[in-house]
């Protein structure tokens, strides 16, 4: 079981929702999810296992959800243990606090900051497409929790795990956009909206779109997810970034990669999505295309490579002296030649392997954008340019800063 954890709830009143399925009844509930008031929640996470399974099923956890708009808090109590995640729209916290000696991990990374480097690029992809890149854009910009559930056909297990995300969401009941992902139908029966999906799960939305209760079948058994109780609303005071525990390590570094690769993918579907409703593909806005694209790889591999190109500086200098002292030592000039030649090489296959690492996050075709129209056109402009990116932005002048401590 997978429990990072942020959520939010809401207790806004929906009407008029007809008890077949219509199709627009996740766009009414995730619209006026948007107008939540502060509130929190407080869920149980249960297990059982089927006669004759001699598996020991986890004990049973509590979630604390607290919302007020913009900022969500959830806090995660396995006994002692305790997982607590603050989401705002300018920062996100992660704090994991355990009671058997270990020092835990806390770690912040600032998503406004993020959010500013990309504005460009979200500003040249408006231009670019000006018909339907903002229609694309979610009308919602803070925090949510995502409710993901899956079935494991290889290991036969039902997956839960509940999300601390700001990003690809267009709600913070953000449940309700993997209910619209799994294409769930949504049938009223009295006060409950009820779904199932892929055979293995059932659940009930309140008619507010709150989460009241998601069942995973296995095997083995079962999990529960259900409401156990509304509380009071949390105050200001709850949303600040608590003090690290003694001796936690920090891992505000994962958190930022995290972060990061959730908003690449983001501005990444939109683009394709956004050609995807051009009629034509023709050559001036292949050409814009192509801008576009340059522009977005050269600010992923800005962000994404700034403690990477940090630490090739400090091992350029550690190369430096042990360079120095080789050639100092009373070798031949062909040996320390030899030497110089053996440096290049080792950050070339370096540099080739990083490259590789932005395979599945710049130039894959992911299956959810893989049907729209151009796609097979614009994954091939992103396949030419990237090498052509990486080697102006990071290879060359990597290659060029070793080869000056080496003269």
């Amino acid at each position: 079981m997978r429990t990072a954890l942020l959520g939010v709830v809401v207790g806004v009143a929906l009407t008029a929702l007809c008890a077949s399925a219509r199709a627009d009844v996740l766009d009414d509930l995730i619209a006026h999810s948007r107008a939540a008031p502060a509130m929190r929640a407080r869920y149980s996470l249960s297990f059982e296992v089927n006669p004759g399974v001699e598996v020991v099923p986890p004990p049973t956890s509590t979630l604390y959800i607290e919302y007020a708009p913009g900022a969500v808090r959830v806090e995660n109590r396995l006994g002692e243990q305790a997982l607590i995640t603050i989401c705002t729209s300018e920062r996100l916290t992660a704090q994991f606090v355990s009671s058997t000696g270990r020092p835990g991990l806390h770690g912040t990374v600032s998503l406004a900051d993020i959010r500013a480097r990309l504005r460009p690029v979200e500003e040249q992809l408006r231009a670019v497409f000006p018909r339907s890149a903002a229609s694309l854009q979610s009308a919602y910009d803070g925090p949510g929790a995502k409710v993901n559930w899956s079935f494991d056909e290889r290991l036969q297990k039902a997956n839960f795990e509940l999300v601390a995300t700001s990003d690809g969401v267009t709600t913070p009941f953000a449940w309700l956009d993997t209910l619209r992902a799994k294409s769930a139908e949504l049938v009223l029966d009295g006060d409950v909206l009820r779904f199932e999906t892929e055979g293995r799960f059932r659940g009930e939305l309140r008619r507010d779109g709150l989460l009241q209760r998601l069942q995973g079948e296995s095997p083995q058994g079962r999990y529960t997810f259900a409401l156990e109780a509304l509380e009071t609303p949390p105050d200001a005071a709850s949303f600040e970034p608590p003090p690290p525990p003694e001796g936690a390590r920090d891992n505000s570094s994962e958190l930022r990669r995290n972060a990061l690769r959730a908003q690449f993918d983001q501005l990444r579907t939109r683009m394709y999505r956004a050609l995807g409703r051009e009629p034509e593909f023709d050559e001036a806005l292949q050409k814009r295309t192509r801008e576009l694209v340059k522009a977005f790889q050269e600010c992923v591999l800005e962000l994404a490579l700034v403690d990477w190109l940090e630490l090739a500086k400090r091992k350029r200098e550690t190369i430096a002296a042990r360079f120095k002292e080789f050639a100092a030592s009373g070798r031949t000039p062909e040996q320390v030649e030899e030497q110089r030649r053996k440096e290049l090489e080792s950050l070339a296959r370096g540099l080739e392997e990083l490259l590789k690492s932005f395979d599945s996050l710049l130039v894959e075709l992911h299956p959810r954008v893989a049907g729209e129209a151009h796609a097979a056109a614009f994954n091939a402009i992103e396949r030419e340019l990237l090498p052509k990116c990486f080697a102006e932005r990071i290879a060359a002048p990597s290659t060029k800063a070793l080869e000056d401590v080496l003269k």
